[in-house]
């Protein structure tokens, strides 16, 4: 499949004359505009093509082919723009595309600038939160499809509880004293929780007189 799409790719598009090469794979190191959070964006493909539009260009391999307003092309090529326009501020005209190599079909936008200050604003919020959560030793878990590939899955808080209704025969088939080491298990985890949860509380109190002040 890989060869396919290399193949009708290259008969369609050779000799490559669509504009001019600028880079490709290219790493660009940034600081997020009016933050000191350094980022990092790869562009694929980035082409000035003769009518003088700089185009960014990802290429993608799957099927779906999606809307430019979902937020994967959103923030994804969000963070490619900001990154072009923090260290080459000369390209203002600059269109985003997504080449979807099997179908053989582009999808392309522009973002304006209060588009662009609004992907900042929420990289930034992004970032806080993480850091915030660092902070706290709090990171809340977010069901999915990927789950199923998650190399925490026999930990995870979220996934506790199915794992015990699928265990109840299993824990039935266990010895008074392997039953009572698993229940004391269970509450000293209970326990370490609860006072978690009473220093996230008391974190947030804090906060919150912070904030009012």
């Amino acid at each position: 499949l890989g060869r396919e799409m290399l193949q009708r790719y290259y008969e369609k598009y050779q000799p490559f004359n669509e504009g001019t090469l600028l880079g490709s794979e290219m790493r660009l190191n940034f600081e997020l505009p009016g933050t000191p959070f350094k980022f990092a964006a790869i562009l694929d493909l980035l082409l000035k093509r003769k009518d003088g539009t700089i185009e960014i260009r990802d290429f993608k391999t799957g099927q779906r082919i999606p809307s430019v307003k979902e937020r994967g092309f959103y923030y994804q090529m969000g963070l490619y723009r900001l990154a072009l326009k923090v260290l080459y501020p000369q390209y203002e005209n600059v269109e985003l595309t997504q080449y979807y190599l099997r179908k053989d079909e582009m999808i392309s936008r522009t973002l304006t600038s209060d588009e662009l200050e609004l992907v900042t604003e929420e990289f930034r919020n992004a970032v806080l939160d993480i850091k915030n959560a660092i902070r706290l030793d709090d990171f809340p878990t977010k069901e999915g499809g990927h789950c199923r590939f998650c190399e925490y899955f026999n930990i995870c808080p979220a996934k506790r509880h199915g794992q015990m209704l699928e265990g109840g025969k299993a824990f039935e088939d266990l010895d008074e004293k392997e039953k009572v080491k698993k229940i004391k298990e269970l509450a000293s985890r209970y326990i370490d929780m609860k006072d978690q949860e009473k220093t996230a509380k008391n974190e947030l109190e804090a906060l919150k007189g912070d904030l009012i002040q």
